[in-house]
């Protein structure tokens, strides 16, 4: 079994690879202990997720979740309000890559702003809790239909401070999957743009406009390649030196 994450973005890898093989979908989180659990093949976890458990898993040189411009779903968010010296944002409960993306971003340009974790995951509640906002997923996508203004898209501002690509969940393995069978799991991958117009359907069933999805679709990639590897060793020098 192959464990993809319960979003919008995963939809067209959804259905790529459903006609081959067996599919479950859940939080990153919920993935991650399928895989060290032994009860899925492979799972997409999150970056951080993988850094902290690189012990026990084999990162698959396939499937992955990044973006090579705008991201869209990854935003900081204000009532109206811009980022200055000194802000508060609050972050939602469910990242760990982008609220690191973000950290970056803030340590060069902001150094005296500062990140709360709050339970919340909606700009709403956030923007109750802070004057601004990080979201993602598809609380963020929710966002562009509210009276928000985005201030940041963080792919696109963590790419063009870093001209690395901000990669947010890659697929691992807790066994080692030989090459043949990557290589099968990949090419059921390449197959996910023939499924855009039936994603972009079920994302407007879930109350998103079709201009929103077709940006959104056009932004995220699930392609590995040299770049991508490269990416994730840049982010994970960066994650070591945190840590330490």
């Amino acid at each position: 079994m192959i464990a993809l994450i319960d979003l919008v973005h995963s939809y067209p890898l959804y259905h790529a690879l459903s006609s081959t093989e067996e599919i479950s979908r859940g939080s990153p989180q919920k993935n991650l202990k399928l895989v060290l659990d032994g009860n899925a093949e492979c799972g997409m976890v999150s970056l951080i997720d993988y850094f902290k458990n690189r012990d026990s898993l084999n990162l698959i040189s396939g499937p992955n979740i990044h973006s090579r411009g705008r991201t869209i779903s990854t935003i900081v968010v204000s009532r109206g309000e811009s980022l200055h010296h000194g802000s508060r944002i609050a972050v939602t409960s469910q990242t760990e890559t982008t609220s690191f993306y973000l950290g970056q971003i803030l340590k060069i340009e902001f150094p005296q702003s500062e990140m709360i974790r709050c339970s919340y995951n909606s700009a709403k509640e956030l923007l109750e809790e802070e004057q601004f906002a990080l979201v993602i997923g598809d609380e963020a996508l929710k966002a562009y239909s509210g009276d928000y203004r985005i201030i940041m898209d963080i792919g696109l501002h963590y790419s063009r401070l870093t001209s690395y690509y901000p990669v947010y969940s890659v697929m691992v393995s807790r066994d080692k999957i030989s090459d043949e069978r990557i290589g099968t799991i990949n090419n059921a991958s390449f197959n996910s743009s023939k499924h855009i117009e039936e994603s972009i359907l079920e994302g407007e069933e879930r109350g998103f406009s079709r201009e929103l999805l077709v940006s959104y679709y056009r932004a995220i990639s699930y392609t590995y390649d040299d770049i991508i590897r490269r990416s994730i060793d840049y982010t994970y020098m960066n994650y070591k030196k945190r840590i330490l």
